[in-house]
């Protein structure tokens, strides 16, 4: 009897894998990218491709292998993960990435039942190059010591409720001249991973309990919390985002909890023994955001993301009278402060009105923040929001000059829906091909690392690195703003 459970698609490339038109690749400068966090379960293999020696439950010795098959955004990017034995099916479920940050992607496997005392799921860690020379690297992240998650002694988590925080620990190099010309060089040498859950008291009290994994230690830590103000009661959280040295999981219904991941507290408190518990904040969405229905998904219609430097919250409002029309607002704050400041809205008949494209003739949903052009948001859009109406199409909507810009097919052949469906990265920065000598992006297919089977319409990129990064400012005043989505990175050095 099979135990798997996964989608006769995913065994195959997407349909939309090669639809990317040349212009638009050539024009992309690999800052972000849209991908579909539920993997395919195929041997792809290009620049990209890392392996991790893993033994199945039978004890015999395999290899994982992950690619990632980058398109420019609102194309949707795809990631492949396959057994080098060529056996995907071992899966019972799709594997997916739950995070990313950076260089940095967290994924989550099933192999198969477990028993007890055993793990049902491993999750492992993709570290992109941050050097010319470096390849990619797949990692299995160990799993922690029994009873410190509390589910059956197996540590378990899902996307929106993990996080990933990239930081430093070697000491500040001194500062030199500031040169576009140097090799890229990522200086963050550790991470934690964090998740946090609530657990309900006999006396009905709600409480929170952090879980990191750091990777300088290697090991996982459970620590409890407080909050100076009442916390919040059945908090779920839909999204995570880190910003400088904060954690940020988010409850797109309700609110906000916040945790300064690199400061410690005191080990022990002399009076009871224990560790002494982490501070959380709470912040609730803006006050004018309307409150959702007992029956309405939030990631349909809300997002949130790190924009320049401030946690960025987009609410899109849907005439029920008309699905076609929508007005979206935004609204944003720094780490530091208490509460949002609404930013603006865009409307759809405000936008202009496009060629080949009448947004008011459509259903759109799954609102997705770009972290990377703080202007633009991404919507999928369907005629019809029937169930067996597979067909939708991604739409990068320019909130500041009020326009449609590209539009790109996607066809949800497997879980995929209007409220959620894929995820925004930047991983992507650090996957982009090599340059020239006159700077000018390598044509695909040209040189690649190790041995692939091709399918005609998968595209694959050279290897290397082709932007360029001010490298050795460290944290001193001649550091230039961040680009990405590691607004987390910050130095214990």
């Amino acid at each position: 009897m099979s135990l798997s459970s996964y989608f006769d698609a995913s065994l195959r490339p997407p349909p939309e894998s090669g639809d990317a038109e040349e212009d638009e690749r050539d024009s992309w400068d690999w800052g972000e990218a849209l991908i579909d966090s539920v993997a395919y379960m195929i041997d792809e293999s290009n620049h990209t491709s890392a392996r991790c020696p893993f033994t199945t439950r039978e004890g015999s010795p395999e290899q994982l292998q992950v690619t990632f098959c980058l398109n420019p955004p609102p194309h949707v990017s795809y990631f492949s993960i396959a057994y080098t034995s060529g056996e995907p099916t071992r899966f019972v479920y799709e594997p997916r990435i739950l995070a990313t940050a950076g260089n940095l992607a967290l994924i989550c496997a099933r192999h198969g039942p477990g028993s007890l005392g055993r793990p049902k799921y491993n999750f492992f860690v993709y570290h992109a190059p941050t050097r010319r020379h470096e390849s990619p690297r797949l990692g299995l992240l160990p799993h922690p010591e029994p009873d410190l998650f509390p589910w059956d002694k197996y540590c378990y988590f899902t996307q929106g409720e993990v996080g990933i925080l990239r930081y430093r620990t070697r000491s500040h190099r001194p500062p030199f001249i500031i040169t576009h010309t140097t090799p890229k060089n990522d200086e963050y040498d550790a991470y934690k991973i964090a998740t946090i859950y609530t657990r309900i008291e006999e006396s009905g009290i709600t409480d929170y309990d952090l879980f990191i994994y750091d990777s300088k230690t290697e090991a996982w830590t459970r620590d409890a919390t407080v909050f100076p103000q009442e916390p919040p009661r059945h908090f779920s959280s839909d999204r995570v985002v880190t910003i400088a040295r904060t954690m940020v999981w988010v409850d797109l219904s309700q609110g906000m909890i916040l945790c300064d991941l690199l400061h410690a507290p005191p080990q022990e408190d002399k009076s009871t023994g224990e560790g002494r518990p982490r501070q959380l904040r709470y912040i609730p969405l803006p006050k004018s955001v309307r409150p959702l229905g007992p029956h309405e998904i939030p990631s349909f219609s809300r997002d949130v993301a790190v924009v320049d430097g401030r946690v960025k919250f987009v609410a899109l409002e849907i005439d029920s009278s008309c699905p076609g029309r929508w007005t979206a607002a935004t609204w944003s704050m720094s780490v530091g402060d208490s509460e949002f400041r609404k930013d603006g809205e865009v409307k759809c008949a405000d936008i202009a009105p496009s060629d080949a494209l009448d947004l008011g003739s459509f259903f759109v949903g799954h609102p997705t923040l770009s972290s990377h052009c703080g202007d633009i948001l991404y919507l999928m859009a369907k005629a019809s929001l029937y169930a067996l109406d597979r067909e939708s199409i991604v739409i990068a909507v320019d909130m500041k000059n009020m326009k449609v810009g590209r539009v790109a097919k996607y066809t949800m052949q497997r879980a995929g829906c209007m409220t959620f469906a894929y995820m925004h990265t930047t991983i992507s920065k650090y996957l982009a091909p090599p340059r020239d000598s006159k700077g000018n992006m390598k044509r695909r297919g040209q040189i690649l690392l190790g041995s692939f089977h091709k399918k005609p319409h998968v595209i694959t990129f050279m290897s290397g690195h082709g932007e360029d990064q001010v490298e050795g400012a460290g944290d001193h005043m001649y550091d230039l703003p961040s680009m990405s989505d590691d607004e987390d990175n910050m130095d214990l050095g």
